[in-house]
């Protein structure tokens, strides 16, 4: 497809950026209007152009996820260490108050009477 040189002058007219807002507007009416009379079609318009088509370049390829963080080795130590002082505090606190033991309130003084 080719492109008169009064297409040319409107497409410029239309896209320049010191023409007025009005002047623009009425070159791209006259650049569209000029096309569909000669029966210029949109799709033949495009894909002459090559804005549309296959795109040269391969589409990217989706990235391939992190593999999940490993332990470092040089903190096996600690792992090998029992509870840290933020478990012990943490299972000490799920533990419910009972209030003192039973054991305490239920022993009688030992009743030791002179003689």
């Amino acid at each position: 497809m080719k492109i008169t040189p009064r297409e040319e002058l409107l497409m410029r007219r239309a896209l320049d950026p010191a023409s007025s807002a009005a002047e623009a507007e009425t070159a791209a009416q006259a650049f569209v209007r000029s096309l569909r009379k000669r029966g210029i079609n949109g799709y033949d318009f495009v894909s002459k152009t090559g804005a549309a088509g296959p795109s040269p370049q391969p589409p990217p390829q989706q990235p391939k996820p992190e593999p999940p963080p490993q332990p470092d080795p040089k903190w096996d130590f600690m792992r090998e260490q029992g509870p840290t002082l933020s478990e012990k505090l943490q299972k000490i606190r799920r533990r419910k108050h009972r209030g003192p033991g039973r054991s305490r309130i239920n022993q009688a003084a030992p009743a030791v009477y002179p003689e």
